[in-house]
């Protein structure tokens, strides 16, 4: 399952903000509260409007709707609703992409194994010269 480490290699790809957020609530943290904003590389400000993904149990990932007027930053709690993600040519794990596709993400053209890929290699990019990946 794409998860967490994929999300800047995400936003740089759709040149949009993702925003996740947890859906249980976990000691003093109440449901859908913000975990993590990845904004696409060198635009902290974008005018493009974030898709929000719902994060459940480190297992699974859903689109999520915020209710309107709310203000997304990390820690804070947001309502609203889930819904399942776009599955067309999806693969058994791709339930990120899947969200982000339903979301409005524009991954332009690449399949779900393409864009798996360009995770992979910015995860290889970006690890210390002396780590090998086979």
């Amino acid at each position: 399952m794409l998860g967490n480490h994929e999300l800047q290699p995400l936003a740089d790809l759709i040149r949009r903000p993702i925003v996740v957020v947890r859906s249980e609530a976990r000691g003093n943290k109440s449901a859908n509260n913000v975990e993590v904003i990845a904004y696409p590389t060198g635009k902290p400000n974008t005018e493009n409007a974030p898709i929000y993904v719902q994060n459940i149990n480190n297992y699974h990932f859903r689109l999520f709707i915020p209710a309107p007027h709310q203000e997304a930053t990390p820690g804070t709690s947001l309502k609203g609703n889930s819904v399942e993600g776009d599955y067309t040519g999806a693969g058994l794990n791709d339930c990120l992409i899947a969200s982000l596709r339903r979301g409005g993400a524009n991954f332009g053209g690449l399949n779900n194994q393409e864009i798996r890929q360009h995770c992979v290699e910015h995860a290889r990019s970006h690890l210390p010269e002396d780590v090998f990946i086979p």
